[in-house]
């Protein structure tokens, strides 16, 4: 009676102990689901944001991390991004120099095509190396003189952070007083928040400053059709004229 006691004990025990093996592995199973340490809640955006580190890489010393955003960029504050760039330097800082590059949801990742590059070093800290998520701010620009009618033939988010615009206006010429062209560049740079401008009257120019082939068939387009450009607040005329 005494043996069969101990044997029942025995099997009570080993069971018990089966028991708290699969408990404590299935809590370890779904801390592992609930918990994603790539996904990182943006901490100062009400609608709480996560950011998804798609990949890191070392690459001569520069510690490169790609970030995609699970909305657009550019309906976020810029200090979202630096939030999320400064916590990949406290857990990377063994590093000295981290770059964070930061990606719409949709788009293919390159360093090349990143909207946002945060930067950081011991001796400077984050730095916003450039930003081209940022949506152009157009302004109500008051002038002593009406802006003729224009067309913006292209929108281009430059790397270095602003915006570059290719403005087409028929109504003027390359034979335009060279003053005119120049409040006209200004006026229109201020007013569609472009940081630098090429103005045209007639669209072949426009293809043929974009495009070689085009220039080549098209000889005279640049000659007849551009108008100038603007940048850093300074009117350059044409060169073709």
């Amino acid at each position: 009676m005494l043996k069969s006691s101990k044997a029942f004990l025995q099997i009570g025990s080993q069971v018990l102990m089966l028991i708290l093996t699969l408990a404590n592995f299935a809590c370890t199973r779904n801390q592992g689901t609930n918990s994603d340490t790539n996904r990182v809640p943006s901490p100062n955006n009400s609608d709480n944001p996560h950011f998804r580190v798609s990949e890191t890489k070392n690459e001569n010393g520069i510690y490169k991390v790609s970030v995609v955003s699970d909305v657009e960029l550019s309906t976020l504050e810029q200090s979202v991004l630096i939030d999320f760039a400064r916590s990949v330097v406290e857990e990377h800082k063994s590093n000295p120099l981290i770059r964070c590059f930061f990606y719409n949801p949709s788009d293919k990742i390159s360093t090349d095509g990143a909207l946002a590059l945060i930067e950081w070093t011991e001796s400077d800290g984050l730095v916003v190396m450039y930003d081209r998520s940022r949506p152009r701010e157009v302004l109500n620009v008051e002038t002593d003189f009406k802006i003729p009618e224009y067309t913006i033939l292209d929108d281009t988010a430059m790397i270095t952070g602003g915006h570059y615009g290719d403005i087409l206006i028929p109504s003027l010429t390359p034979d335009s007083p060279e003053s005119e062209l120049g409040d006209i560049a200004k006026a229109i740079a201020q007013k569609e928040g472009f940081t630098q401008i090429a103005m045209y009257c007639l669209e072949d120019a426009y293809h043929a400053n974009m495009s070689g082939s085009f220039a080549e068939s098209h000889p005279t387009a640049l000659k007849d059709g551009y108008l100038g450009s603007y940048a850093n607040g300074v009117f350059t005329p044409s060169l073709w004229k």
